[in-house]
């Protein structure tokens, strides 16, 4: 990541496609179908449901196989470019449209349980989400969610997308929109597409210039949140954040790295 001067389904969605019609013919197997572990047989289940709803159950199940043996797990699946699922034969333009309409019911839905709530209590809940939102991606994005008076969630913005490696900030568009928000504080977000949430020396440099240039705001950074597949690094509880009024306090004995 780079400063210029001047980003799983929830379980309800998971008990909503598993109903219908196909419940009664997931226990069938499926002769060349894909090698899953026990834990990953409910996300083809899902998979399994959903398309079902659009072709046949026999061309369902390969669309399946062919996504799954693409992409590797079901969060994967579903977080996958639209074109890139659609180049998968068995799948399809409707297919593509069908998995996509789902991811991004399933994050208007965790969005939705997130506002309303103080969000920095809810911490399970913030990394489900963001986790779905942004871990997989195989660009670097960075995003802010920006927090109200009573660490409420007002809006989580994208606001800049780079390449594998990194992505180039503007400190000062984070700072107008949270202005413009009247956001009292904010918790910055990216991912490493590499899959090691672990902050760099440039992540740390980053947030500490955005909290300096947010406290002559009277605007608080209350965590950066580093993304990998299958974990996270929160650089308020890594203790990396420069200590200031109004941030949250990191929790004590807290292990150096975060799984979902």
């Amino acid at each position: 990541m780079s400063t210029v001067s001047e980003t799983e389904a929830p379980s309800s969605l998971m008990r909503l496609v598993s109903s219908g019609s196909t419940r009664q013919r997931r226990n069938r197997p499926r002769q060349g179908s894909v090698a899953l572990r026990a834990d990953e047989h409910e996300g083809r289940i899902v998979l399994l449901s959903l398309l079902a709803q659009a072709m046949p159950w026999a061309q369902a199940a390969a669309a399946v196989d062919a996504a799954l043996l693409r992409f590797g797990d079901f969060g994967s699946t579903l977080a996958a470019d639209r074109t890139e699922l659609e180049a998968i034969p068995e799948l399809g333009e409707a297919g593509a449209a069908i998995l996509k309409a789902a991811q991004a019911a399933a994050l208007h839905l965790s969005l939705v349980q997130l506002k309303g709530s103080a969000v920095l209590r809810r911490m399970s809940a913030l990394i489900a989400y963001l986790q779905a939102r942004c871990a997989r991606s195989p660009t670097e994005a960075f995003r802010a969610l920006f927090l109200d008076a009573r660490h409420r969630l007002i809006a989580d913005e994208e606001i800049a997308r780079g390449d594998v490696r990194e992505v180039s900030i503007f400190p000062a568009s984070v700072l107008r929109r949270a202005l413009q928000l009247h956001a009292s504080s904010i918790i910055l977000v990216h991912n490493h597409p590499s899959g090691d949430p672990t902050p760099s020396v440039a992540d740390i440099t980053l947030t500490r210039e955005i909290q300096r240039a947010a406290a002559l705001l009277d605007i608080v950074v209350q965590d950066h949140i580093v993304l990998g597949c299958g974990g996270y690094a929160s650089m308020r509880q890594w203790r990396l954040l420069e200590p200031g009024p109004g941030a949250a306090r990191a929790p004590r004995g807290v292990p150096m790295l975060g799984e979902d």
